[in-house]
């Protein structure tokens, strides 16, 4: 049975990508241990067996912010972009992208 709040939350707000047993939101990423899940007979596992939680996977500044519902995800070519923007020149500016970052799937 899930249990941790954070994962309920995000999974209610929908603010979050799925890939291959991922879930990407901002700057943080879940995996879904579907290993574990499939080898379990009995049930009864922890969310810390079930889930790993990985936080701050990009190297961003304090100054900057991974905008909403990033990463966009394509399946074409197994990437995904982040758009970063500068959260101190936000007063100026509704949307000033200050880098763009493309990756490969971390899971491939």
């Amino acid at each position: 049975m899930l249990t941790w709040k954070r994962l309920i939350g995000r999974l209610k707000s929908g603010l979050y990508k799925a890939a291959a047993g991922h879930l990407y939101f901002g700057n943080n990423v879940i995996k879904i241990r579907y290993d574990i899940l499939k080898n379990s007979k009995h049930g009864g596992l922890t969310d810390t067996q079930t889930y790993d939680y990985y936080g701050n996977i990009l190297f961003i500044e304090k100054s900057e912010k991974i905008m909403a519902m990033c990463p966009e995800i394509c399946y074409t070519f197994n990437k995904f972009v982040y758009i970063i923007k500068n959260i101190e020149n936000s007063k100026f500016s509704s949307f000033k992208a200050t880098h763009i970052f493309i990756y490969p799937f971390l899971h491939d």
